[in-house]
């Protein structure tokens, strides 16, 4: 028994041993990339697809917490449409383009077609076509009003921080900046997958504190990809909370997106 138990103890050591080696190399690898380039590493790491859809169950305490099945469909950078059934019947469909938003609540009989400031009065926090897409797919973004071309110029302004199985983007700031700064933002990025794990925003003038974590990653059609999201937010004293699981990922598929708003609806007031 006790041979039994020194030969387990070494092995045990030897794969933590091992695994710690490992992270010290990915570490110091990382380390001798410029930001440009660790951020293009962290791009590679998406996979290249052009759509995504996958089932889900989503739980949103607001503060009553509400429990319901759904469904998430993506073609990127154009259209994203939503399923909820809380009630195992459809009870709402939404759909977002790049400038407007479709909701259709077959419970009440309404609807809303108008831009984003109905996801702003919702969340309390600025969200856009852009920051959604982000949300879902697990990639950069920046507050509040994310593009591309944004995200390179604002990581100029950010250092990375190594921890152990972890890299902390942290903006600079500098003593004069202290006092003007409206928000701001920190990215942890898994050393291992280059994934996103969290997203941290403090939104000072609106007193608004956001954290989105990614967990559960899995490989599906090659593509590393988180199974888990978890949205906080809170605001002075509210607080709202979504976590989505997702099942059933896939990617590159023919998907269709169907939308009709019936006539006899009613717009939300």
């Amino acid at each position: 028994m006790n041979k039994f138990f020194f030969v387990f103890l070494c092995v045990s050591l030897f794969f933590v041993s091992c695994r710690s080696t490992q992270t010290r190399i990915v570490n110091r690898e990382l380390k001798q990339l410029e930001t440009r380039d660790l951020l293009d590493s962290i791009y590679y790491q998406y996979g290249d697809y052009s759509t995504f859809s996958a089932r889900f169950t989503a739980t949103i305490s607001n503060p009553k917490s509400v429990e319901s099945k759904g469904s998430i469909r993506i073609q990127k950078d154009s259209v994203i449409w939503i399923s909820l059934s809380p009630l195992l019947i459809e009870a709402f469909r939404c759909m977002f383009t790049p400038d407007s938003v479709y909701i259709v609540n077959r419970l009440e009989r309404s609807y809303y077609a108008g831009n984003y400031d109905i996801l702003q009065n919702l969340s309390g926090f600025t969200i856009s076509f852009q920051t959604l897409q982000a949300i879902f797919l697990n990639e950069l973004w920046v507050y509040p009003n994310h593009t591309d071309s944004l995200l390179l110029t604002a990581f100029d302004e950010y250092e990375p921080n190594y921890r152990k199985n972890e890299i902390v983007f942290k903006q600079k700031l500098r003593l004069n900046q202290l006092e003007k700064k409206q928000f701001s933002q920190e990215y942890t990025i898994s050393s291992a997958l280059l994934r996103l794990l969290q997203t941290k925003i403090d939104d000072y003038a609106k007193q608004t504190t956001i954290f989105i974590d990614y967990a559960h990653f899995i490989d599906s059609d090659s593509i590393t990809f988180p199974q888990d999201i978890s949205l906080k937010a809170k605001q002075k004293e509210s607080k709202l909370d979504i976590s989505l699981e997702y099942s059933r990922l896939e990617f590159n598929e023919i998907l269709t997106f169907p939308f009709t708003i019936n006539p006899n609806f009613t717009p939300w007031q």
